[in-house]
């Protein structure tokens, strides 16, 4: 909540700051106990003992800057509530916490499936899968925190041209740009795994490059809820989930018995690619945009990036080749759909950079136009 508040006042560097804390806390923490005999042996127990510290620390601290930097005086004798007001965050805040509650339901149900069907050695083999597909799928999600206050301003502001442009325009510049990292990654899963989890866990290497596809459908989740939560749209956002939610227990139910772990990552893998196409679907029926053709193009060649890291298990050469296949294709796409035009930089030039970081993107943006 107090992070939400920092957020809200526009503080974005002291937001990401505290998350970096966090991590840099548990790193450093788990460190000593590895690298310090006098602290024992690290367990489960001493994992969560870490896990709830640097939450607190990063609370504490946010605390202190909200307290010294707001200043809000609050006087419960002059208060008053508007029941309108509250009735409108209610029916708009009430299906994100039925969203939030069925993404956590899908998470667990997923290894609960697995356990009851396969035993805990494949949901250890799957979690290891699982868990890269998160560190790989947070990249993304800062996304979701840039875009979504934009959205609400545009549209607060009466620019809906500029929310047009972001949906037909700088959407697909991102699935673009994501699908080429994502393939570029998958190339790599062998080595990455063996670094993570070792050579014990490489049985979860092939759902992790089927997850994969899945994930490249997640950006348009990722990028839609702004639009989407902006237009007050949340019960539909609900009812997509609810129906994503209910495809990936069908699924589970057909494919765990005959692939396994494999079944499951096939099984989430259409899930995520589901839940992309339905939030896309609703964002651009908000705008009353048609679907962009860019789409079809590009996600027929998107399974190629799990063909790639399937092809580079035990032989790069080949994933390289079909890496290299997807980003030529990619750019062949995004120029002959004119996807990098040249006047929808004018939208990237409202959000602050880094002058370094603004510099590459022109260039790539220059390329690929």
């Amino acid at each position: 909540f107090v992070l939400q508040l920092i957020q809200a006042t526009h503080k974005l560097r002291f937001y990401a700051s505290m998350l970096l804390t966090r991590q840099i806390t548990v790193v450093l923490l788990l460190g000593s106990f590895f690298s310090f005999p006098l602290f024992g042996e690290i367990n489960i127990k001493k994992i969560i003992y870490i896990e709830s510290l640097s939450y607190a620390l990063i609370f504490l601290l946010a605390i202190v800057y909200l307290a010294r930097n707001l200043r809000i005086k609050f006087n419960w004798r002059k208060t008053t509530i508007n029941h309108s007001t509250v009735l409108r965050i209610f029916n708009y805040s009430c299906p994100v916490f039925i969203i939030v509650t069925l993404g956590y339901c899908v998470l667990w149900l997923d290894n609960w499936m697995i356990r009851s069907s396969l035993g805990f050695t494949a949901v250890g083999e799957y979690e290891s899968a699982n868990k890269l597909i998160q560190f790989t799928s947070n990249i993304i999600m800062p996304l979701g925190i840039i875009f979504f206050p934009l959205m609400v301003a545009f549209r607060h502001s009466g620019y809906n041209d500029l929310i047009r442009t972001f949906a037909a325009k700088i959407v697909p510049q991102i699935c673009l740009l994501w699908g080429m990292a994502l393939g570029g990654i998958t190339i790599f899963s062998e080595p990455l795994f063996v670094i993570f989890f070792g050579e014990k866990f490489t049985h979860g290497l092939l759902p992790f490059q089927i997850l994969m596809t899945g994930v490249s459908f997640q950006i348009l989740s990722v990028l839609h809820t702004g639009i989407i939560q902006s237009h007050d749209q949340t019960i539909q956002q609900a009812i997509n989930t609810a129906f994503c939610v209910l495809i990936n227990i069908l699924l589970n139910l057909l494919l765990i018995p005959t692939w396994g772990i494999t079944g499951v990552a096939i099984s989430k893998t259409c899930t995520l690619i589901a839940c992309g196409l339905l939030y896309a679907r609703t964002s651009l029926h908000c705008l009353g945009q048609p679907g962009h053709k860019f789409f079809v193009y590009w996600f027929l060649a998107v399974p190629l990036i799990t063909l790639a890291g399937q092809k580079s298990t035990g032989n790069i050469f080949w994933g390289v080749i079909l890496y290299l296949l997807l980003v030529v294709y990619g750019i062949i796409v995004s120029k002959k759909r004119e996807v990098f035009s040249k006047d929808s930089y004018l939208f990237w030039e409202k959000i602050t950079m880094p002058k370094p970081v603004r510099a590459c993107f022109k260039n790539l943006f220059n390329l690929l136009s």
